[in-house]
């Protein structure tokens, strides 16, 4: 079975105007989040709870479009912030498996074939695929664009 969530570390560099602690960067993540449509808890700890509401309400470039919900962790390390991200794609998945599955019986297949699972593969593994492409570069700007506080 395939999985659903995928975790990944990024290590951002700071800047001389990056964020000097984790609930400042903690916080302008989450703004961006919900910018982009999200629905964030409050930032706790450095760490971001958020969920998705599908293509329903995404901003234009609907980078969240296929992820259901996610957490965001941040962790200070002196010269470089590395931040963790798990990101569930739980919607997707289920759209995925009923696709396939109408164009497995518009086929009229009598049995599943490895074919009956490219619909699937093609529409949960690009989607996948894609976001975990354009989430690490979201967060790298959004990061690189806090201003330290005063």
């Amino acid at each position: 079975m395939f999985p659903i969530t995928w975790r990944w570390t990024i290590t951002v560099p700071r800047t001389e105007h990056g964020a000097e602690n984790a609930s400042t960067t903690a916080t302008e993540i989450q703004r961006a989040l919900q910018a982009e449509g999200a629905t964030c808890a409050a930032p706790a700890l450095g760490t971001v709870k958020f969920k998705c509401p599908g293509i329903t309400g995404m901003s234009r470039s609907a980078l969240l479009a296929p992820i259901s919900s996610g957490v965001v962790r941040i962790d200070d390390s002196p010269g470089a912030m590395r931040i963790s991200y798990a990101l569930r794609f739980t919607l997707v998945f289920w759209f995925s498996v009923a696709a396939a599955l109408v164009f497995w019986l518009l086929q009229s297949m009598p049995l599943p074939t490895v074919e009956s699972a490219y619909p699937f593969l093609w529409l949960f593994g690009g989607n996948v695929a894609i976001s975990m492409w354009r989430f690490p570069d979201f967060l790298r700007g959004t990061v690189s664009n806090v201003s330290p506080p005063t």
